[in-house]
């Protein structure tokens, strides 16, 4: 018998979370910012004449081949003795910087950015081409910039605060595509790339394969060389998938999530199930453990369940055989259920029903394992049904992700 697992839809939407919040916010957004219009604002003092006036220059990023070309431009005038007004102006294709700094002579002193802006669609692919090669995305939207800190002993110090609307994340290697992308996230430590808790990154809607996505939320913080998740929430299959609480390093390119899928409606899932049902009703809960490489994302462990005291309801297309086929006469003479559910007349009521997996497997060898209990809805057809399907072998050949949109159980003794 084969038969088909929530598990795929789970995985799927733990997708959205760890590519828009740790691919989108870990590697291209704030390096592209910092490494970009920021250190040119950094190299101001070396540009500094040593008397009042103006000078221009284009600079290459070097640290992001195929960035556009900025063009600076600093005027320096005396104030007082000792102390030098600075304004600059920086300016590429999608890249807009404005702010000036109050210096001594040995070019320290405070600065700010007064007014910023980034064009993500012509910034975003050299960064994630020099950061974050794995991310294999593209990024949209603008990022509005206002920063403020000290130049002392030829460093950078001080905090900025980002604005993004907007945004867009588009990863066609997983598959994944997240719109409406919104954040206010505020750098305390631009040397450490630090944050205070409680940074917020929200999106709209998206998809992954042919999954769609609900609005989202990610609340982190920034700081030791990693995102920090505090909480991560999705709508997906008419339901929540949360992952209270992860860390994942700037350079990381492999790393687990641990999220818990709550609510998720089997009517929903049913698009992304083989078309063995014609109708289904109930929701399931459970929790998903995923690792997210350079290959993908796939799933380690799962559990989902239906809720203790709840229902399923499930209705097949006509399949005469399906059930009834497996039994000897003698024995399918006494259900005439049976028929009934196979032909689609009558709905299965599942007093359980659960999926398990480890990629390693359990004590038995058994790499995925589906369980049912029920009977018709009629309590009039008497027809108790236990079904149980075990899976052994490896899981990625019974889980297909990415490629393929449905996660199938099969050939199980």
């Amino acid at each position: 018998m084969r038969l088909s697992s929530t598990g795929a839809d789970a995985l799927r939407t733990v997708s959205v979370l760890v590519s828009p919040s740790a691919a989108f916010i870990r590697r291209a957004f704030f390096r592209l910012l910092l490494s970009s219009p920021l250190a040119c604002a950094a190299g101001v003092p070396s540009l500094i004449p040593p008397l009042d006036g103006s000078v221009s220059a284009e600079i290459t990023p070097l640290l992001l081949p195929g960035a556009p070309v900025v063009r600076v431009q600093i005027t320096v005038r005396t104030t007082v003795p000792g102390i030098r007004a600075v304004v600059f102006n920086v300016q590429a294709e999608g890249l807009s910087l404005e702010g000036d700094a109050r210096l001594d002579a040995a070019a320290e002193g405070e600065w700010r950015v007064t007014k910023g802006a980034v064009d993500l669609a012509a910034w975003s692919g050299p960064a994630i081409s020099r950061f974050a090669p794995a991310a294999a995305g593209s990024v949209g939207g603008q990022v509005q910039i206002t920063a403020a800190g000290t130049l002392r002993g030829g460093e950078v110090g001080g905090g900025a605060e980002f604005t993004v609307e907007g945004g867009s994340y588009e990863n066609p290697v997983k598959k994944l595509s997240v719109t409406g992308l919104s954040a206010k996230v505020r750098i305390a430590d631009l040397r450490t790339v630090r944050s205070e808790a409680g940074q917020v990154l929200t999106w709209e809607s998206g998809s992954f394969d042919q999954l769609a996505i609900g609005g989202g939320r990610v609340r982190f913080r920034l700081e030791g060389n990693a995102v920090h998740i505090e909480e991560a929430r999705v709508a997906v299959l008419g339901g929540e998938l949360s992952v209270p609480r992860a860390s994942v390093a700037f350079d990381a390119t492999s790393y687990s999530l641990a999220a818990r899928l709550t609510g998720a409606q089997l009517s929903a899932m049913l698009p992304l199930l083989p078309p063995l049902l014609a109708s289904a009703r109930g929701s399931l809960d459970g929790r998903v453990e995923l690792r997210s490489d350079t290959e993908g994302i796939r799933i380690e462990s799962a559990h989902l369940a239906l809720r203790n005291g709840e229902t399923a309801e499930l209705r097949f297309l006509p399949t005469p055989g399906i059930i009834s086929g497996q039994l000897p006469p003698t024995v399918r003479k006494y259900y005439p259920g049976l028929v009934a559910l196979e032909t689609g007349g009558i709905p299965l009521r599942a007093d359980r029903l659960e999926l398990m997996m480890s990629e390693a497997g359990d004590e038995r060898g058994r790499t995925a394992v589906v369980a049912l209990e029920g009977g018709p809805a009629d309590p009039a057809l008497r027809a108790p049904l236990v079904i149980n399907v075990n899976v052994r072998g490896p899981l990625d050949q019974v889980v297909a992700l990415g490629t393929h949109s449905r996660l199938r159980f099969g050939g199980g003794k």
